[in-house]
């Protein structure tokens, strides 16, 4: 990792790596699976069925972390497959 990077990443700019674990993301992975037979999901009900707040900063960043794993992937209109 370069310096300008690693002094980016100490300043709160953007990460090299998702904020979550593999594990702690497949958690989104895992409730589609669960929830709705791997079908599409919007934001709310997958919220919703983790018992988040669609809105919290922690569920957005876990959804982010598991499409950079390839856990997952958004879809048209919001959905996450």
């Amino acid at each position: 990792m370069s310096e300008q990077t690693e002094t980016k990443n100490k300043k709160g700019g953007s990460r090299a790596y998702p904020k979550f674990s593999l594990k702690d993301s497949l958690r989104i992975a895992e409730s589609i699976r669960d929830n709705n037979n791997l079908q599409p999901f919007d934001r709310i009900t997958l919220a919703k069925s983790m018992n988040y707040s669609p809105n919290s900063s922690g569920f957005r960043q876990m959804i982010t972390a598991s499409a950079a794993y390839g856990l997952t992937q958004v879809m048209q209109q919001k959905k996450f497959h």
